[in-house]
């Protein structure tokens, strides 16, 4: 029997034509490598919708990032409101010191410790807030590239994966229609005669 090369079979002659018992084998075979084409075709398929769901998480993990993230804006605008209070109360209290003037000497003492008292608190409360939301809001980003970057990378090797089976199916079926032309054609020329 000959041997195939680029998918063109080559059959022993036998009266009228080729081996059917080879002719018939090589179509089985054809047909086994297309099945087996097609579950592969299945099979990426399932995983480009898995890798949909995938990205659906991460779409929905980003939202729910996002949401944390404004959360986290609402409490550093919260606690900024509250220092703008502890100023606008410094300033209250500054005022009071200068009209009661020279009477309230006594309590100056007390009311610039209270006011000592009350920055540092709240440059405090400042720093430690705007590091926390710094850190949580540097943190969601990270994570939500990170996550974007990989589910990029896995859509593209799964789209060039798909690609690139696609392309061998196309050129399977290209070969197998080409061969059964040929064999066609070698039926009839056989039978013309």
């Amino acid at each position: 029997m000959a041997r195939e090369t680029d998918r063109e079979p080559l059959f022993r002659l036998a009266f009228r034509g080729y081996s059917p018992p080879e002719v018939h084998e090589y179509l089985d075979q054809l047909g086994r490598e297309i099945e087996q084409t097609t579950a592969q075709v299945r099979a990426l398929e399932a995983e480009r919708v898995r890798l949909r769901e995938q990205a659906d998480e991460a779409t929905a993990e980003l939202a729910r990032l996002s949401a944390e993230l404004e959360t986290e804006r609402a409490s550093r605008a919260r606690v900024e409101s509250e220092m703008e209070a502890l100023r606008q109360e410094v300033a209250r209290l500054e005022a009071e010191r200068a009209a009661l003037g020279e009477q309230l000497a006594a309590d100056r003492n007390r009311t610039e410790k209270i006011l000592s008292a009350a920055q540092e608190a709240a440059e405090q409360m400042k720093s430690r807030a705007r590091k926390e939301s710094d850190g949580i809001l540097r943190a969601a980003i990270e994570r939500a590239e990170r996550f974007d970057k990989e589910t990029r990378q896995k859509r593209e090797e799964f789209e060039a994966e798909q690609a690139r089976l696609r392309r061998e199916f196309e050129e399977f079926l290209a070969n197998a229609r080409q061969v059964a032309q040929s064999f066609i054609h070698t039926v009839d020329q056989a039978e013309l005669r």
